[in-house]
């Protein structure tokens, strides 16, 4: 798009707010001319507009308190909104009642840079996050114990079927979740859940295996560690002989840790990786590991099950659907016909005649204008059809079929069986259990091949390939996406990556969000008025997503 700054400078004696009230006025005057200068890309018109321009640094401290803004709804809900007082003019942002970032003061400890300011991020983490302590939840099969410590970003868990045993002891410490499980003959079990930053130094990892030695379930004879190390571990043999290596000295502490307390590696297919980095530039390797002690165990493995884990980032599809929807303005392509002002006038003053002969007169008067301008409205419509305007000859067609077909169909008693006995003929021709079968047969087929196929996300030109195909003005899915709007979204430098992310996050898990996979079906009669359900065929609206992703994996063939 072009623009133009034009620089303004106050009259001879014109107060700055003279001067501020005189450029209110011309953006109005802007407005009022309502000035065309052509088409949008997604077929709207575009119009001349004027707005007066803040000063850089001014927008740069707005920028970082919407930025900051929109994070905390992302992460914390839109109950949040009330929460979040932003200061656009220094682009300070209060969180209830706590400063989380700032473009105009100094910088508090822990915080970090941001644009033109800085940020908290642990305290919004803290402010939003999951409350600190253990937490259980628990359904027929599985138990689930969770938690983190109160100023740890994320914390680890510890999942068990519950015919093994009941839980007891549990302890939340520095990185780690330990629980003594205890089976149905009494005997009992240490589990140890941990996690290793890679941001930990050798430092912090002694304290934090120092804090793991305090752990009841540390001190029962038979013991088996969960751990993401952050460590890329040499399995013993060859050269190696019977010894574990790490590559650095951090991995070698935590190697020595288990030694102390007698935990050892069991043989685990070290050399296949178990982190896949969304960065392609980065290789898949081996980080987590399962460790025992007093347990005789001649293999263990570490289940990829990453197409099962629910991401960390923020609910990106209820984002772009959100945004997608202030942005777009339906399109009522057909002219629906309107009466004039003096149609109107004459029937406020029908209405205020008392009974008689001059109100029957004048009602009169209503009905024959009425019947004149109807006429004239459809003579207007198959002029304009006749130049080859498809929303008038829609508008026409619409006027003269019927609108109320299904009244006919819903006064049977039976409607609702004779209409799943149609649907089910149309989707239904295989028997349900086959059908089942064969899609959990190429889930399964799929899922071992994603195991040994180097992940590739979907690339910025695949995408606007695919974009290059889509035609304006189609319906939408339940979640409100318009095609037009993801069009507009993805030319933004903020939409963009959040879009991909989405489309990649799916390729890589291997499902979308569930508000993606829905549909709306309706049904459209296959002629003026159907007798039966048979007359009517039925049309699905899916997410524009959904055919996004479909469209680039077709792509790719």
């Amino acid at each position: 798009r072009g623009f133009v700054l034009i620089p303004t400078t106050p009259n001879d004696g014109e107060s700055d707010d003279a001067m501020r009230q005189r450029m209110q006025q011309c953006i109005r005057r802007v407005a009022a001319a309502n000035i065309t200068l052509g088409r949008k890309p997604d077929g709207n018109m575009a119009r001349l507009w004027l707005t007066i321009s803040q000063p850089p640094e001014r927008r740069r401290r707005a920028a970082l308190a919407g930025k900051v803004k929109r994070l905390i709804i992302e992460a914390g809900g839109s109950s949040t909104l009330p929460q979040i007082e932003p200061e656009w003019a220094t682009g300070t942002v209060w969180f209830r009642d706590h400063k989380v970032s700032s473009g105009s003061s100094s910088c508090p400890p822990n915080s970090a840079p941001a644009g033109c300011g800085w940020i908290d991020l642990k305290t919004i983490a803290k402010l939003i996050g999951v409350p600190a302590g253990p937490h259980f939840d628990q359904n027929e099969t599985w138990m689930l114990i969770h938690g983190k410590l109160t100023n740890e970003w994320r914390g680890c868990a510890v999942a068990f079927r519950k015919v093994l045993g009941t839980h007891e002891h549990t302890r939340i410490l520095k990185a780690a979740i330990t629980v003594t499980l205890r089976s149905p003959d009494s005997r009992t079990l240490g589990i140890v859940s941990g996690h290793i930053s890679h941001n930990f130094t050798i430092a912090q990892t002694a304290s934090c295996l120092a804090d793991w030695d305090a752990s009841p379930s540390l001190t029962l004879d038979r013991i088996i560690l969960g751990m993401d190390a952050n460590e890329t571990f040499l399995h013993p043999g060859g050269h190696l002989g019977k010894t574990t290596l790490s590559c650095t000295g951090r991995g070698e502490q935590i190697l020595q840790w288990c030694m102390e307390q007698g935990i050892v590696l069991p043989a685990q297919d070290i050399e296949q990786p178990s982190y896949y980095p969304y960065n392609t530039a980065m290789s898949p390797r081996r980080l987590d590991y399962i460790a025992t002690r007093g347990i005789h165990s001649l293999q263990a493995w570490v289940g990829q099950h990453r197409d099962r884990a629910s991401s960390d980032h923020a609910d990106l599809h209820s984002a772009i659907a959100n945004a997608a929807k202030l942005i777009t303005v339906p399109v009522h392509r057909s002219l629906k016909f309107q009466e004039s002002s003096t149609l109107k006038r004459m029937r406020r003053q029908a209405r205020e005649l008392k009974p008689g002969n001059e109100a029957r007169q004048a009602w009169s008067s209503v009905h024959k204008t009425l019947q004149q301008e109807r006429k004239g409205w459809r003579r207007l419509l198959a002029d304009k059809a006749g130049e080859q305007n498809w929303d008038a000859l829609r508008s026409l067609k619409k006027k003269d079929s019927k609108t109320n077909w299904a009244d006919a169909l819903l006064d049977d008693p039976a409607w609702s069986t004779k209409l799943d006995a149609h649907m089910r003929s149309i989707f239904c021709k295989a028997a349900p259990a086959a059908t089942r079968s064969a899609m959990a047969l190429l889930h399964a087929e799929a899922s071992a091949l994603c195991k040994c196929t180097p992940w590739r996300p979907f690339s910025e030109a695949e995408m606007r390939i695919t974009m290059a195909r889509w035609k304006n003005h189609r319906a939408t899915g339940p979640d409100g996406i318009a095609l037009e709007a993801l069009r507009l979204m993805f030319e933004h430098p903020a939409w963009r990556p959040k879009i991909a992310e989405l489309l990649n996050d799916g390729l890589y898990k291997g499902h979308l969000p569930p508000l993606i996979m829905q549909g709306a079906s309706v049904l459209l009669p296959k002629c003026v008025q159907p007798l039966s359900w048979s007359d009517t065929r039925p049309i699905t609206l899916s997410s524009a997503l959904l055919k996004w992703t479909s469209q680039l994996l077709l792509l790719r063939g």
